[in-house]
């Protein structure tokens, strides 16, 4: 009853202005008005539906229809889909857009006032922190009193392994912050003697053995009785750099033993680049930029850049695309800013002719737009020679190992899409993938990068 009086109230909306070729949403919005400029939706979801709605009652124009979007934060607690009923056609297309260009942020974290922080008091943190100016400078926010109690999980990643969401991350005032590492800058500290290098997957050896090492700085001390501690360097080749949770130190041997392998073993530091950096720790908290996540007690710790703290933080809190186009055709996203997931800013798999002109994706977990399927590995072990994988939707995976060892995959990338004059960077694992088309079929994917920007990756 509900669905025929609000079709009849739709028809009458429409029959009243003409056929309106747009919908309105707007912060202020709320979701039961008309989605008109003076009585706009509230949610991007909403303006989808309208447009399905629409269609269900045979008058979807024939000029498409336009989403307009006013200035505004629109924060996602899931990814903002599009199936194939959610396409426009060859000459009525849809179009989502910031209205007369005004600044639209679509984004899956939370933002935080700087006013929000406040001086650490408790003295067993204080003491924690090595540096004595540092424990003057580090600010914390209790994220569970603000609801927000998910902070992601911290797993091994790095060359040869699959790309996965990143565990939760801050940036302030629009700019990526460091997680507490030692040393603070530089590739770090050469690997000591080694005892056992560790199982070696690339030969094969799935015995799963950290390495075992001896360490070459004495800060490894400090460290000892602290946990979640991770290490970021190249191990054994300049090329293939990885990060590898330490399982335990022992200052009396003054070994590091590692909770996993590294894809080649753990070699000793004769050659100077098999250095290593130490990172996720409190007690190194020690410059502006830098912040800690104490999980257990849902505590932010954090040195600003600056001294008024009146920026604001942002923190990724959604794992998976902000937006998520499957099957769709003839849609355009226009002048959008993309941000705050711990995965990838769009998703877009099959379909044709779908465009993003002048976006901005940024501070993304993973990659910044992914064009077809990923994939993930099933056999049980971290491996190179023994892959063996199933393509997946809204996942990169192991898509790089896939590709190798599939060299003919289609990874349903559509065809005819575009990303034109798009602004892409701040994100964990590159700018865009591609594909499109099919090599078995030879079909022409025909899809196109253009004059984007892509940096910091």
């Amino acid at each position: 009853m509900k669905l025929t009086i609000y079709f009849a109230f739709l028809s009458l909306v429409f029959v009243s202005s003409g056929l309106a070729t747009s919908f309105f949403v707007a912060p202020d919005g709320t979701d039961s008005n008309p989605g008109t400029i003076s009585q706009p939706f509230a949610n991007l979801e909403r303006a989808r539906d309208a447009i399905r709605d629409l269609k269900k009652l045979g008058r979807f124009p024939s000029e498409g229809v336009t989403i307009e979007i006013r200035e505004g934060e629109y924060a996602l607690s899931r990814s903002f889909e599009l199936g194939e009923e959610d396409s426009g056609s060859e000459q009525s297309r849809i179009l989502y857009r910031g209205y007369n260009g005004e600044k639209v942020i679509i984004h899956g974290g939370r933002f935080i006032e700087g006013q929000e922080l406040r001086p650490v008091r408790n003295k067993s943190i204080l003491k924690r922190i090595i540096s004595k100016t540092a424990r003057k400078k580090v600010m914390q926010v209790d994220l569970k009193t603000l609801g927000i109690t998910d902070y992601g999980i911290y797993r091994p990643h790095g060359f040869g392994r699959a790309v996965i969401p990143a565990p939760m991350e801050l940036f302030y005032d629009g700019e990526p912050m460091t997680l507490a590492r030692y040393p603070n800058e530089g590739a770090g500290m050469l690997v000591g003697e080694v005892i056992d290098g560790g199982s070696i997957p690339r030969t094969r050896d799935y015995s799963d053995r950290g390495a075992v090492f001896e360490y070459t700085d004495d800060r490894h001390k400090l460290w000892a009785n602290t946990n979640d501690v991770w290490i970021h360097g190249t191990l054994c080749y300049g090329y293939a750099d990885d990060t590898l949770r330490i399982a335990s130190i022992d200052p009396d041997t003054r070994r590091v033993t590692l909770s996993a392998p590294h894809l080649y073993g753990v070699r000793t530091g004769s050659k100077d680049y098999r250095r290593y950096y130490a990172l996720n720790l409190l007690e190194e908290l020690d410059m502006p930029g830098e912040y800690y996540i104490d999980r257990k007690e849902g505590i932010l710790f954090f040195w600003p850049p600056e001294e008024s703290s009146t920026g604001r933080l942002g923190l990724s809190i959604l794992e998976g695309p902000v937006i998520a186009l499957e099957g769709v055709s003839h849609v355009t996203m226009r002048g959008l800013t993309i941000e705050l997931t711990r995965d990838m800013g769009v998703y877009l798999e099959g379909g044709e002719e779908v465009f993003l002109e002048g976006c901005t994706v940024r501070n993304v977990g993973t990659i910044g737009v992914f064009v077809g399927q990923g994939a993930r590995q099933t056999f049980p072990h971290f491996t190179f020679k023994d892959y063996v994988g199933v393509p997946q939707s809204r996942m990169i995976g192991d898509s790089q190992s896939h590709s190798y060892h599939n060299t003919a995959w289609d990874r349903k990338g559509g065809k005819n899409h575009r990303i034109v004059s798009c602004d892409i960077y701040h994100t964990g694992a590159g700018g865009v993938s591609l594909s499109g088309g099919s090599k078995r079929e030879l079909i022409p994917g025909n899809n196109v990068v253009e004059n984007c920007r892509i940096w910091d990756y």
